[in-house]
């Protein structure tokens, strides 16, 4: 058996995409704010929602990725991600885009869960190592290049940005 590289930089970017829509509410969080007249509570929870998912519920995403299979929690985890994401950008109350992102925090749980067990059955031998090494990186890469799109904020508003 050989690396399937085409298959592994895919499930890269999987984690990569799910990373930025935690990156994605820090830099438009201040419009958000003032379009819906969040205050700081609202607004932190708006923030937390990912990370109190993963220490909730991290362990029993993985059992349940495991029992449906890992590529249909990653199908299943990306559709839920982008049609959670959508629907935020068109959310008119607090309450509907924060229950967008805690939808879009399952579908973040989901990736990130299954794409370690994908990429062992794809990458082999000496590539395993580096491949990994990249996949350790998803977050920092996913949630920067929302914040190095935060100046675009100005021109496409929040809800653009979301749907991106």
């Amino acid at each position: 058996m050989t690396t399937r590289y085409g298959l592994a930089l895919f499930l890269l970017g999987c984690g990569i995409v799910a990373a930025a829509q935690v990156g994605k509410i820090i830099v438009a969080l201040p419009l958000i704010q003032i379009e819906m007249s969040l205050g700081l509570h609202t607004a932190s929870l708006l923030i937390a929602v990912f990370a109190t998912l993963g220490a909730l519920f991290g362990m029993a995403a993985g059992v349940i990725g495991r029992r449906i299979g890992a590529r249909r929690a990653l199908i299943g985890g990306m559709s839920v991600l982008g049609a959670a994401s959508l629907a935020g950008g068109l959310a008119q109350t607090p309450e509907a885009l924060l229950v967008t992102r805690v939808l879009e925090g399952v579908g973040f749980l989901a990736i990130v869960v299954v794409v370690p067990d994908l990429l062992r059955r794809c990458v082999v031998g000496p590539d395993r190592d580096f491949i990994f090494g990249v996949w350790g990186s998803y977050m920092p890469i996913g949630s920067g290049a929302m914040l190095l799109l935060g100046p675009l904020l100005q021109d496409l508003g929040w809800r653009h940005f979301w749907f991106i």
